[in-house]
């Protein structure tokens, strides 16, 4: 990882820990790249919102082509 890089984690992933517990874990390991990083957005928590409200914009843009024709 560049020294500085801005990280945007869109990975998910389900993962069981040493007692059973299930978590959410992006693609990229977190804690380790963070002294390297200038930012990089969190799993769970990071880039869902703004993907659910892009699908969300996307969709209504779908209807209002639909209207005009």
């Amino acid at each position: 990882m560049k020294d500085g890089a801005v990280v945007v984690d869109v990975g998910v992933n389900r993962m069981e820990d040493e007692n059973g517990k299930e978590s959410l874990v992006g693609d990229v390991d977190f804690d380790a790249v963070l002294p390297k990083v200038s930012a990089i957005s969190p799993v769970p928590g990071g880039v869902g919102p703004m993907t659910i409200a892009m699908l969300m914009v996307n969709v209504l843009v779908a209807y209002e082509e639909q209207l005009r024709r």
